[in-house]
């Protein structure tokens, strides 16, 4: 499946610097890719916004036609989950950011 996403494809090992975040947000752009090769892009250090904007902000808004799941370091996997689950939301794929550690999996 073909989703509409914001994405840079520019990787990195680490979480990106404040100066970098905001060169991605001048270079992040629209694009059409495949769910499960936007799943391996992420997981392979890119960004993206999960919605089509017509800018690079919140007000720009267009579209949506993924949600996603990300667990930060004081996220934990199986109650996030859960609690999606309860709101009646279904991620399409869970990824967890740079500064998640093993010990975060657990509720």
């Amino acid at each position: 499946m073909k989703v509409k996403i914001m994405f840079d494809r520019n990787r990195f090992k680490n979480k990106p610097t404040e100066y970098e975040t905001s060169v991605i947000q001048n270079r992040i752009v629209a694009t059409e890719i495949e769910l499960n090769d936007l799943a391996v892009e992420l997981s392979n250090g890119c960004t993206f916004k999960p919605a089509l904007l017509k800018g690079t902000k919140s007000k720009d808004w267009m579209q949506q036609q993924v949600f996603a799941l990300d667990f930060d370091d004081n996220s934990k996997i199986e109650i996030e989950l859960e609690y999606a689950k309860s709101i009646g939301i279904s991620p399409a794929f869970i990824y967890t950011s740079f500064n998640h550690t093993k010990t975060n999996h657990n509720g």
